[in-house]
């Protein structure tokens, strides 16, 4: 049942923590402090430890989707320059009403639950079609899945905590609040028709796609040039796509290795000087006596 909009601070956090206590999304921690009037997080959000079943009582807050839990987060923003109307159209068309944020600055934030499919969560699942478990390459908004948060209905930006250029309003006393645009239950959504959504945006690309370009490269027939050289033709080599973001590098990377090349002058097996904790003390590059 949907119900009117929500203004009222105190009104706006127990409604949210009775809209998350009575879905079917697991029953764990989603809530953690922000900073006052600002949205920057007070704590390691990442931590499920630091994740609270219960809205703070005061002060801004956070409602966080974890890797492991069911929680998908769909921030709507159609006043980026350039979305993709027809994208934005039929993700509006497409998603079910739930409960909805209206953001400090006219923004819109909704909750959804997605159920894990064939033992994946909504969060391996995204990673698995796009390449990322929380999509900000969309043209109208973002998908947070993996330890990112929206700030909670209830809080309110300060002149100093906000962000956008040229905003004002953040400055007035009743300016920069967030509050419930949309009052109802916290809908279901499978994951298939979020894929579906997303896909529908030109500025996404789907991972699977490359996946099946390079099947049909690997599998495309060899061409032999002229000086007798057997390669792939040249469009065939301007399809593979072999890039990869940041974040993907960084996870390949072996730290033991990079260490050993980088900083490490030997590794110290002086039971006397470990680390306590398993891990493999060393003596740095700049010095034997500042143990690593």
């Amino acid at each position: 049942m949907t119900g009117d909009p929500i203004d009222d601070p105190n009104d706006c956090r127990d409604r949210v923590e009775e809209r998350i206590k009575e879905s079917p999304l697991p029953n764990v921690g989603y809530f953690h402090r922000v900073r006052a009037g600002t949205k920057q997080s007070a704590i390691s959000h990442s931590d499920p430890a630091n994740l609270s079943m219960s809205v703070p009582t005061s002060g801004n807050y956070g409602i966080c989707a974890s890797p492991d839990d069911t929680l998908v987060l769909i921030d709507i923003d159609d006043h980026k320059d350039g979305y993709d109307t027809d994208a934005l159209q039929h993700a509006r068309d497409e998603l079910p009403d739930t409960l909805t944020f209206s953001s400090a600055h006219d923004g819109e934030g909704r909750l959804y639950h997605v159920p894990e499919d064939d033992g994946q969560t909504p969060s391996e699942r995204l990673k698995n079609v796009f390449g990322s478990a929380n999509i900000s390459d969309c043209s109208w908004g973002e998908i947070r899945t993996h330890n990112q948060y929206i700030v909670g209905a209830g809080s309110q930006l300060d002149g100093d905590g906000c962000t956008k250029d040229g905003c004002q309003s953040c400055a007035t006393p009743d300016g920069g609040r967030y509050t419930i645009m949309q009052d109802a239950a916290i809908a279901t959504l499978d994951i298939e028709s979020l894929i579906d959504i997303l896909s529908e945006d030109r500025d996404v690309d789907r991972d699977d796609d490359d996946d099946d370009k390079q099947s049909t490269i690997d599998d495309a027939e060899p061409v032999e040039s002229d000086d007798g050289v057997t390669s792939r033709s040249a469009a065939d080599d301007e399809d593979k796509d072999d890039v990869q973001t940041p974040y993907d590098a960084v996870d390949d990377l072996d730290v033991v290795d990079v260490a050993a090349k980088t900083i490490v002058h030997a590794w110290n097996t002086d039971d006397s000087h470990t680390s306590g904790d398993g891990v493999r003390a060393f003596y740095p590059i700049w010095g034997k006596n500042s143990n690593g």
